[in-house]
């Protein structure tokens, strides 16, 4: 992969960052602290089951397309099918935890539920599509329908924004229509137009029993991941529940660019030819770590400012959560470069454990801090719980790449 190809995904991961940041400036602006509650609480389950739905398959399909030495027709035919079944029993598991696990004074939110987790087929659609592509390396194709899709959301929120309609039974089936544009967009400029005629290859079930390994550590991340969201679903009211939403884009920037990193991390890890050496990670991890430091230190002096103009004095209640969260997220984006290296490695199983013991971590947090507001004591919870998931993942990398070494010969570490 070429130094071009890094630079070019990278700068496309944070052109999208910058596109979510506009739509969620304009929900936030549009619908105000208590009005982006709600629409959290209505996306929440549907979110929840965009990776998880996956069964771990965009892994399986990414492998394949890493070792083909053909076309990849027959392999996107056979991946679109896996998107849509996966995207289909995920809506239905949505709806099913929107009818059987919301908080009892916010089931009013139930129809907004279902409506948005009719956005899952389609985005499913999408993300198996762009497993081929990151798979082959093609990535002018794969950062073009990123920022694409990426652009489509605020597009439709501007009108809204600008003419003051803050109707979320409105916004929810836009939220529908942003996936399926995303897929068509990407249908586009697909070298593959004929998806449902052709041959198929590997089979749908084939690749989706491969990725049952990666599966199990995508529940573990993404639950862990989403565990604070969880926690302020059911312990704050709608307002501090906006102010917690509001704050996470705005520390997300941390984020951005260890999860363009993974990906190469990915294929690092999937290289039987040429392992890393010890040296060379160790390098290679100094450098991500300064990165993040760097980006902590610059973002924590502009937070307040930018969140204020940004967001205006109705959120400013979302400075102190803000603050802590963007620890959090400095830690997290270390750990996630780590858990693409597992990934490529098949290893990812790995990271369900980590997960489970920062999970366990962030839970007695918020049991044992009772003397800080539950908002804040969530924050400072997922701080600490990417903290510790941070150091497992660093040691299991280091003892893979030792283990790793002492089966090859030296002249193969480089």
């Amino acid at each position: 992969m070429s130094r071009l190809h890094v630079f070019w995904t990278v700068g496309t991961s944070f052109a999208v960052f910058g596109l979510q940041a506009i739509h969620a400036i304009l929900l936030a602006r549009l619908l105000g602290p208590t009005g982006r509650g709600e629409y959290g609480t209505a996306m929440f389950y549907a979110q929840t089951m965009i990776y998880i739905g996956l069964a771990g398959s965009q892994y399986s399909i990414a492998r394949h397309a890493a070792n083909l030495t053909g076309g990849s027709a027959a392999l996107q035919r056979s991946a679109l099918r896996v998107g849509l079944r996966t995207g289909l029993a995920a809506m239905l598991i949505a709806m099913s935890l929107s009818l059987l696990a919301l908080p009892a004074e916010k089931s009013y939110l139930l129809p907004l539920c279902l409506i948005c987790a009719l956005l899952l087929p389609a985005e499913h659609l999408r993300l198996t599509a762009l497993a081929v592509d990151h798979g082959r390396g093609a990535f002018n194709r794969y950062n073009f329908a990123r920022i694409a899709g990426a652009t489509v959301f605020p597009m439709l929120l501007l009108p809204l924004f600008l003419y003051g309609v803050d109707n979320l039974w409105l916004i929810a089936p836009l939220t529908v229509l942003v996936s399926a544009a995303g897929y068509l967009l990407y249908w586009a400029v697909s070298d593959t137009r004929q998806v449902w005629k052709g041959v198929i290859a590997p089979p749908p079930g084939q690749l989706l029993r491969e990725g049952v390994p990666d599966a199990f550590a995508v529940l573990a991340t993404d639950l862990y991941d989403r565990l604070g969201m969880f926690l302020v679903l059911w312990l704050v009211t709608f307002e501090e529940q906006g102010h917690y939403l509001t704050a996470i884009p705005a520390v997300s920037l941390l984020l951005v660019g260890p999860n363009a990193l993974a990906l190469f991390a990915f294929n690092f890890g999937a290289d039987q030819a040429h392992p890393l050496s010890q040296r060379r990670a160790f390098q290679l991890a100094i450098m991500v770590l300064l990165v993040q430091a760097a980006s902590y230190w610059v973002l924590s002096f502009w937070l307040q400012p930018l969140l204020l103009l940004l967001y205006g004095e109705a959120f400013r209640d979302a400075l102190p959560v803000a603050s802590v969260l963007l620890i959090a997220a400095a830690l997290s984006g270390c750990a996630i470069v780590g858990d693409g290296y597992l990934r490529g490695r098949g290893r990812s199983s790995l990271g369900v454990w980590t997960r489970l013991a920062s999970g366990v971590v962030m839970l007695l947090a918020v049991l044992a801090w009772t003397s800080v507001s539950p908002l804040l004591r969530v924050a400072m919870a997922t701080a600490l719980g990417h903290g510790f998931n941070l150091l497992l993942t660093a040691s299991l990398i280091f003892r893979d790449i030792r283990a790793r070494g002492r089966r090859v010969p030296s002249t193969a570490s480089l």
